[in-house]
């Protein structure tokens, strides 16, 4: 049987790379491969669901034995951690930054911040999301937490600073507005779903967008907003 434990003295040598690495602003082949492994795993996982691929499958896919991978990762479950807290991670990032450009108002803020959650969690994709929910519910509840604290919360904010400058409406629950916008992104937002209407991620994302924002503006943000920017994009011959 394969000894799972952790090797100390090669974690030690793997940070002691990684510390260099950066200083040297260069990736190490152990960098490399560890890039590689995340990227085969979540190329399994999207494909065939989390549940359904074996750490042997990953293994395989990049030409390595088990082995080795278990020197980067002690468990397919930590793969998915990194996966998915690196994508939320990034969402995280693009949404502080989109909320701290005060070039932009309220509307464009929200506009950009959905187009972000958008294209991130089309990565993750539907059917992925809900088999970490059945199969991995430990992992499921620390995404769940860290998306309410660090993303919902967010755009939540957002929401209410175009409600208090007369822009969004008020007479909605904003946590259940919130909620809805994610819900209706990740569930239209990836090819299976889109593909049975014959729509491209950008016309999906356009359709959604001109819905949930008009949708909530006042009469106020309706005159400032709704032309040009919430205009259906016209096509060029």
């Amino acid at each position: 049987m394969l000894d799972k434990r952790p090797n100390i003295s090669l974690n030690k040598t793997m940070k002691t790379n990684k510390v260099l690495s950066v200083l040297n602003n260069s990736p190490t082949e152990a960098d490399k491969t560890h890039a590689r492994i995340l990227e085969a795993a979540r190329a399994e996982f999207i494909q065939f669901g989390f549940s359904q691929t074996t750490v042997d499958e990953i293994a395989s896919s990049l030409g390595i034995s088990k082995a080795t991978l278990y020197k980067y990762f002690s468990s397919k479950e930590q793969l998915l951690r990194e996966i998915v807290f690196g994508l939320l991670g990034a969402i995280e990032a693009e949404v502080e930054a989109v909320i701290q450009d005060e070039q932009r108002d309220f509307v464009e803020k929200l506009r950009d911040i959905l187009s972000s959650l958008g294209l991130k969690l089309a990565e993750i994709g539907g059917l992925l999301t809900i088999d970490i929910q059945r199969n991995a519910p430990e992992i499921w509840k620390e995404i769940d937490e860290f998306r309410k604290v660090k993303i919902l919360s967010k755009l939540k904010r957002v929401i209410q600073e175009g409600v208090e400058n007369g822009v969004f409406r008020s007479d909605f629950d904003q946590d259940l507005l919130v909620l809805m916008y994610v819900t209706i992104i990740q569930s239209i937002m990836n090819p299976a779903t889109l593909v049975q209407f014959s729509l491209s991620f950008s016309e999906g994302f356009e359709m959604i967008i001109k819905i949930v924002l008009e949708g909530i503006l006042t009469e106020k943000g309706r005159a400032k907003y709704l032309s040009p920017m919430l205009r259906p994009q016209q096509k060029t011959s």
